[in-house]
């Protein structure tokens, strides 16, 4: 479902729900509602949706949907970080 989102988001306010649901405690989901306001300066800037600068989807998959997948794949990620240092290590 997280995939076939970021493909083609389709209503900004009902978009930034299911995201927050992958998180899996509070500083989790600290982290995405952090994320999720990045992209406010950007359209305070440029005036709004419609004027942003590259596309509105591209801030959206950005600010909601990577965090959403960081989020997903932490485990992996910290796994796969390790092994790297202890290979390099020896």
């Amino acid at each position: 479902m997280l995939v076939l989102k970021v493909l083609k988001p389709r209503r900004v306010n009902f978009d930034q729900l299911p995201p927050l649901l992958l998180a899996g405690n509070a500083l989790e989901l600290l982290f995405m509602i952090v994320c999720s306001w990045l992209a406010l300066p950007v359209l305070r800037a440029s005036g709004g949706w419609m004027h942003m600068p590259v596309d509105w989807e591209f801030w959206i998959n950005l600010t909601l949907y990577l965090p959403a997948t960081l989020v997903l794949l932490r485990r992996e990620i910290q796994h796969a970080v390790v092994r790297l240092f202890r290979n390099a290590a020896k």
